[in-house]
């Protein structure tokens, strides 16, 4: 999660072609971890060098306020909401610390305060099949 030679050709892209890098993941410490592997990487894992498969990524989404502004929108069944865990609390606490050098404080806030449940992306299905991509395209062009 996310395995080397999948952050290693991600890397590659990045330099070789200069495209940017863009995070979607569920909305859950887990899915914020998988982001934070492809970023800073390097302090946890020997096997890296020193940052070396790290790249500049950026949090796409989904985020507490994307999913706040949607909930607003569209009625969503209460079957999409998932509860935190104390596991899963222990884990945004070490995200916020391992993160913190890199978050700006929106985003510290998102990830440490605002994060009441978890949000899986396949929950935004129950908004159609095509939801989902238009969103993505949206948050694009925004």
């Amino acid at each position: 999660f996310p395995d080397l030679c999948t952050r290693a050709l991600v890397k590659t892209l990045h330099e070789e072609l200069d495209l940017p890098v863009l995070g979607l993941c569920d909305m859950n410490p887990y899915g914020i971890s998988v982001l934070s592997v492809y970023f800073c990487a390097g302090d946890r894992m020997g096997v890296d060098g020193n940052y070396r498969y790290s790249v500049p990524i950026e949090w796409m989404g989904l985020r507490p306020t994307d999913f706040a502004a949607l909930h607003e929108k569209h009625i969503l069944p209460n079957t999409v909401f998932q509860s935190l865990t104390d596991l899963d609390r222990k884990r945004m606490e070490s995200l916020t610390d391992e993160m913190s050098p890199y978050l700006d404080e929106d985003e510290k806030d998102e990830v440490s305060e605002e994060m009441k449940y978890k949000v899986e992306l396949e929950a935004l299905y129950w908004l159609g099949a095509d939801f989902l991509g238009d969103w993505v395209f949206n948050k694009l062009q925004a």
